[in-house]
């Protein structure tokens, strides 16, 4: 249900903003050098698609971090402990 309202808002926004004159899209593909339209068609599936990939990614974001959040704390207390120089 997220991803078909943000696929229907973003239509939305983009028939709004390219009606109303906010911006407009290249009348030709820059790099497939094919013509679109404006807004194309399938700028509101990208925006779904690159939400479902930061959604998906997340968890191993957070889990990187995490763990290198704690690899640098352990060996902050492994220095104070130990007292270790800070070479």
């Amino acid at each position: 249900m997220v991803y078909l309202a943000a696929f229907f808002i973003t239509t939305w926004l983009e028939l709004i903003g390219t009606a109303v004159g906010t911006w407009k899209w290249a009348a030709i593909d820059p790099v497939l050098n094919l013509p679109q339209g404006n807004p194309p068609s399938g700028v509101a599936a990208w925006y779904c698609l690159v939400d479902a990939v930061a959604i998906s990614g997340a968890p191993l974001v957070i889990r990187i971090t995490s763990y290198l959040a704690n690899l640098r704390t352990s060996k902050a207390r492994k220095n104070a402990y130990q007292g270790a120089s800070n070479n």
